[in-house]
């Protein structure tokens, strides 16, 4: 973290006098075009990078890639521990697991901003994959810096930059009546930088899949189906922009979207007339200052909406959520130590037929990154209390990080995390299932160490890991009684996490990602004791190759797992699946750039499932065409600040 502010330190004057220089210019010459790289900003204060600096932390470049997937939870899922459970089909719910913790213990924020939901999981099919610029995976307990919910880790997405003058659009066309496009701009607005991005799309869903009740018994009778009542709609928008207010930069985020779609439910239980229709409003501003010191403060407002319909099948449920926090982050620069702290006080509140929740929601934390001797060693004790309604919790954090002279850099961690049960968990009954207003927090304690090394023609990280898991929120389902949540769940976790990338030439790249992971079940119950935990499978790795020139690139993307069980006795599993993508991207014209894309994901048509007996879809196909034109660069007309472009 230090580093970024010591280089904005330094880089305010020498920008300064790149003005001076652009001001005094005699005459103009005319030269041929010629593309300028934009330097990369720095992290937002939000960003892993800057708020856990000792943390394992992968990046994951979503914009470059995103004509290859149709959903962006498939890229998240790349990084090492990260386990995508999906209920099948684009649009389709779509949530994530690290480090063997549940959905419910995984944080997930667009730009700082919380998206879990009022179930307390975040469903990435809600957020427009176009909107994103990339992924923050940050794995392990991370209560001591983003609070409650962090049991096994935080995925923050970064959505695109407002400062590039770019306007942009794609349109894709896919199997199973899939059909999508986006447009955006943006660019120097008003004095400042604006984004502007809209997106839509649709898909029929209506995939076939193989249906055998009886399989592995001499009854077995397989039998091709058609997915029905999985089609989805979505709609939505992006815009954002800041600027200079004086000595300080205001920032602003507004984003809305909005899906409707069936819920086809279990290949056992479908539920032909089951529906969802989702409208989400989230808006954030944030006003921040930077001084030549390294010293930094910001103050931030954010505000969230989300409504719920559902009807059909066993569904009626229509609920309402708000949430609007204020928080404040400072950061302090003392000899070698640099000194941070945040607070923030809010409110969260539901609307649920006769169920009417309302807490008030407060926070503080306080952080120390002391760089003792010549600054290659980090040492960053951390801690933070949260409090939710009637809950309190603490999450205290030690990191250590150590940069060693070729680009090799070793770090460990140890620390403690809790989840504050759900509004859906506690007070709001659903159709299938009840509340329980007696729950109490999941907590988490986690130990890791990784090494990597960096330098020009790669990477190669490789990280191990420990936790348990205590008093998990478990629902007990006991037929035909509705299932009712209790803190009756233990589990321990361990495992290895190792991710590489090599490129000995432009028109090569070689990627990928392995996670190992141990699961056991330390409740002291015959039938589960010892077992694994389930939706958790041992293997899960990634594996991409791209070849070419920038003109016609192609690639192919190979995604294995291990067998999974679905129950905690361990009796019924989901077998092991390697499923291969490919695909060509070609440039046809370079001003403005216009890129044709062809992919097809699961090119060997595997029959699997997901979660509880959801199928997913065997072969597709989608074609895009992107284009892109670069706008002219305007000269400053005054000195660069050192802060850099944000996000609320």
């Amino acid at each position: 973290m230090g580093g970024w502010r010591w280089a904005r330190a330094c880089l305010g004057p020498a920008l300064s006098v790149a003005s001076i220089a652009w001001g005094q210019s005699p005459a103009v010459v005319e030269l041929p075009p010629v593309d300028v790289p934009v330097p990369a900003a720095p992290p937002p204060p939000e960003s892993p990078l800057v708020r856990d600096p000792t943390g394992l932390t992968t990046v994951v470049d979503v914009a470059s890639r995103r004509s290859e997937v149709s959903t962006l939870g498939v890229l998240v899922g790349e990084a090492p521990g990260v386990v995508l459970q999906q209920t099948g089909g684009i649009g389709q719910a779509e949530q994530l697991s690290l480090r063997g913790a549940s959905s419910t213990g995984v944080l997930v924020l667009l730009d700082g901003v919380p998206l879990n939901a009022l179930g307390g999981v975040a469903d990435l099919s809600l957020v427009p994959l176009p909107a994103v610029q990339r992924a923050e995976v940050l794995r392990g307990g991370a209560g001591a810096r983003y609070g409650a919910g962090t049991l096994g880790g935080v995925v923050n997405l970064v959505t695109r930059s407002a400062a590039e003058p770019v306007i942009s659009g794609d349109v894709g066309a896919g199997s199973f009546g899939t059909i999508q496009g986006s447009a955006s701009a943006s660019g120097p607005v008003l004095g400042g930088s604006g984004l502007l991005e809209l997106h839509a799309g649709h898909s029929d869903g209506d995939f076939p899949y193989l249906y055998d009740p009886l399989a592995g018994t001499p009854a077995s009778n397989p039998k091709t189906l058609i997915r029905e009542n999985n089609q989805a709609t979505w709609v939505g928008g992006l815009a954002k922009g800041g600027g200079r207010v004086g000595q300080w930069r205001l920032d602003g985020l507004v984003q809305v979207s909005a899906l409707s779609r069936g819920l086809a439910g279990t290949v056992d239980h479908p539920t032909p007339d089951a529906h969802q229709d989702f409208l989400g409003l989230q808006a954030g501003l944030r006003l921040s200052r930077a001084w030549a010191s390294g010293a930094d403060t910001s103050l931030r407002l954010d505000t969230r909406r989300e409504g719920n319909t559902f009807r059909g099948g066993d569904f009626s449920d229509d609920t309402r959520w708000w949430q609007a926090s204020l928080s404040w982050d400072g950061t302090l620069p003392v000899g070698h130590h640099w000194l941070s702290a945040s607070a923030s006080v809010g409110l969260s509140f539901a609307d649920a037929d006769e169920h009417a929740p309302r807490w008030a929601v407060t926070s503080a934390s306080v952080q120390d990154e002391w760089r003792p001797g010549g600054g290659s060693v980090s040492i960053v004790p951390s801690a933070r209390i949260d409090q939710g309604g009637p809950f309190v919790g603490i999450s205290p954090k030690l990191g250590v990080s150590w940069a060693l002279p070729a680009g090799v850099t070793l770090q460990a961690n140890v620390g403690q995390s809790y989840r504050i049960p759900s509004f859906l968990e506690l007070y709001i009954p659903t159709g299938t299932t009840l509340a329980n207003p007696d729950l109490e927090p999941e907590r988490g304690v986690f130990v890791d160490a990784g090494a990597g090394i960096a330098g020009a023609p790669g990477m190669l990280r490789v990280a191990g890991f420990a936790a348990q898991y205590e008093n998990l929120i478990v629902y007990e389902y006991q037929p035909p009684v509705p299932t009712r949540p209790e803190n009756v769940g233990a589990v321990r976790a361990a495992g290895l996490e190792a991710e590489g990338r090599l490129q000995p030439a432009r028109w090569v790249e070689l990627t990928g990602s392995y996670g190992l992971l141990f699961t056991e079940n330390i409740r002291a119950i015959q039938a589960y004791y010892l077992k694994e935990a389930p939706f958790r499978p041992r293997h899960r790795g990634t594996l991409r190759l791209a070849l070419g020139p920038e003109r016609l690139r192609v690639h192919g993307t190979l995604r294995a797992q291990s067998l999974m069980w679905v129950n905690r006795s361990n009796t019924q599993s989901i077998a092991g699946r390697v499923l291969v993508d490919a695909g060509v991207d070609l440039t046809v014209l370079r001003r403005p750039e216009v890129v044709l894309s062809f992919n097809a994901t699961n090119l060997g048509d595997v029959q699997t499932r997901d979660l509880d007996a959801y199928p997913l879809p065997g072969r597709a196909f989608l074609a895009t065409l992107t284009m892109r034109l670069d706008l002219p660069r305007s000269p400053p007309s005054t000195p660069p600040s050192v802060s850099s472009e944000g996000t609320p």
